[in-house]
């Protein structure tokens, strides 16, 4: 600062504290000291986890709708970003540039006492959305600030199937089976992640398509025929590469 006597120092300290008042009171007119703490800590955590750059607005966005502030959400973002991009690039004969796409999100988290860490699911949506939706089923009851997300849940998955639903139901489902194969050496404690994240999966998406083909019949079964080819196409895909 070239020195300064005291009286420049005061000068400098005291615009300083103003520069801070001006942030707070822009803060507050704007989107609220809570909500901007929030976004840096969001902010914070994507950089520490190693998000690139050009991913960082979209996770930040992610945790602050879904209120999940830790290492694990940046990380199941980045995961489910790579897996996007792998897809997109594997079923398209032409480059596929996904810069700047704001991504809906569908976001899963359970935990059982019998596995080592709980299950995440998180699916990426490209649903040309000015502003994305972010749909996050957990244990933890939060507020909603997007009253979109309550309308699209109860059309997508049910009034009645909420997380405590869906946690119970697989968890009967693990139970079942580990009773059926309870002569050989299986037990709860022996469950694969992976087998019950894919059970997860098709549960959720029988109950999206039960609901949807009640609302739209006929658009529904196109959808699925589309899914039910590119998912034939990805496997022959893999065999080729194989």
């Amino acid at each position: 600062m070239g020195n300064p006597n005291s009286q420049q120092l005061s000068s400098i300290m005291a615009s300083v504290g103003l520069a801070q008042n001006f942030g707070a009171l822009r803060t507050l007119v704007s989107e609220g000291i809570q909500k901007g703490h929030m976004g840096l800590h969001a902010k914070n955590i994507a950089i520490r986890v190693g998000v690139p750059d050009i991913l960082i607005p979209e996770v930040i966005d992610f945790m602050k709708s879904n209120k999940l502030f830790n290492d694990e959400a940046a990380r199941q973002y980045m995961k489910s970003h790579e897996i996007y991009t792998d897809l997109r690039k594997n079923l398209s004969s032409t480059d596929v540039d996904i810069v700047g796409v704001k991504f809906s999100t569908f976001y899963l988290e359970l935990d059982y006492s019998f596995l080592k860490e709980p299950i995440f699911l998180n699916i990426l949506l490209n649903t040309s959305l000015a502003k994305p939706i972010h749909l996050c089923i957990k244990s933890r009851n939060v507020s909603i600030d997007d009253k979109r997300i309550e309308n699209i849940y109860h059309l997508l998955v049910g009034k009645d199937k909420n997380f405590d639903w869906i946690h119970e139901f697989l968890n009967f489902v693990t139970l079942f089976e580990s009773h059926r194969k309870s002569n050989t050496k299986n037990s709860i404690n022996d469950q694969n992640p992976i087998k019950m994240k894919l059970e997860l999966i098709l549960i959720l998406c029988n109950l999206i398509c039960y609901n949807l083909l009640k609302i739209k019949p006929d658009e529904t079964k196109k959808i699925i025929e589309m899914i039910i080819k590119v998912s034939l196409n990805l496997k022959n895909y893999r065999m080729m590469i194989q």
